[in-house]
């Protein structure tokens, strides 16, 4: 079309068109970096989501990891059968039987650990899972190892553009940098999120670290290591509140094993100034 055009009105518009390049050019740049900021804007956003919710898993990781080296895991067949016919509920059984394997399988991050809850509609029964966590979770142990901290999985990112062969885009380069230091940063939030949880009165690792039934008082129960939950008051000012708090120690004698008394000699960390660090509990 531009060639069928008056020889005057080519040149006129080539001249328009020069004088218009560098504006159009201008223009163009300024709408590609828009379209770029925006992109990465809706990444950035989409990173973050996936970084909460991993942050989310982790703290549910940790309480975990930590159940492991605590009595509340059962650790060989023989406590597993005891604990487990202890329980004197389904209800009870299910729950803590799922809990024994996911301090395997989240916790650990021991995959061979995982088994469905249900399959085709139907739930698997607590006795199934049990049969699973005796059978082929605790013998985990002998082949696999315990981490040094709870498993935290980055989020995975979409498949990176590529300007040419083998480069990968600046934009792809820094949201992987980000996701990895996001990733160090959210762990250590996850343990201080856990710990304000606490404060708070949202869960506590002392009581998920308790074995799942009471031990039997006998002569065997002195030495042995306790946590113990008080009721602890304080007075600010005659205005008394009060909180809940664990205190560990260990039973250095047996006062009457019928009516399970005690006496507790506790940790140094847990006592205030001048407070007895022994006392008969029942």
């Amino acid at each position: 079309t531009f060639h069928r055009l008056p020889e005057k009105l080519q040149i006129s518009l080539l001249v328009f068109a020069q004088r218009l390049k560098e504006s159009s050019r201008n223009r163009f740049t300024d709408l590609l970096k828009e379209q770029q900021n925006a992109a990465k804007m809706k990444d950035d956003l989409a990173l973050q989501k996936k970084l909460d919710k991993e942050k989310k898993q982790f703290v549910t990781n940790l309480y975990l990891w930590e159940e492991y080296k605590r009595p509340r895991c059962w650790k060989d067949v023989a406590t597993a059968q005891e604990e487990y016919n202890k329980l004197s509920s389904n209800a009870a059984k299910m729950k803590e039987v799922r809990n024994q394997i996911l301090i395997r399988y989240l916790g650990l991050g021991w995959v061979k650990a995982h088994h469905p809850w249900s399959k085709n509609g139907r739930e698997y029964t607590h006795a199934e899972l049990f049969d699973h966590l005796i059978n082929t979770v605790i013998p985990l142990s002998q082949t696999e190892t315990v981490p040094e901290s709870p498993p935290f999985k980055l989020p995975e990112l979409p498949a990176p553009a590529q300007l040419g062969l083998g480069q990968l885009t600046h934009d792809r380069v820094s949201l992987e940098n980000q996701a990895i230091d996001g990733g160090d940063e959210l762990i250590e939030q996850g343990y201080e999120e856990r710990d304000q949880n606490e404060m708070k009165g949202q869960g506590s690792k002392f009581g998920e670290w308790q074995r799942t039934s009471m031990p039997t008082i006998n002569a065997t129960f002195k030495n042995f290591r306790i946590e113990f939950l008080f009721n602890v008051s304080y007075d600010h000012s005659h205005d008394e509140e009060s909180d809940l708090v664990w205190m560990s120690g260990e039973v250095i004698e047996i006062m009457n094993a019928k009516k399970n008394k005690v006496k507790i000699r506790w940790d140094e960390k847990w006592l205030t100034e001048g407070e007895d660090p022994e006392s008969v509990q029942v």
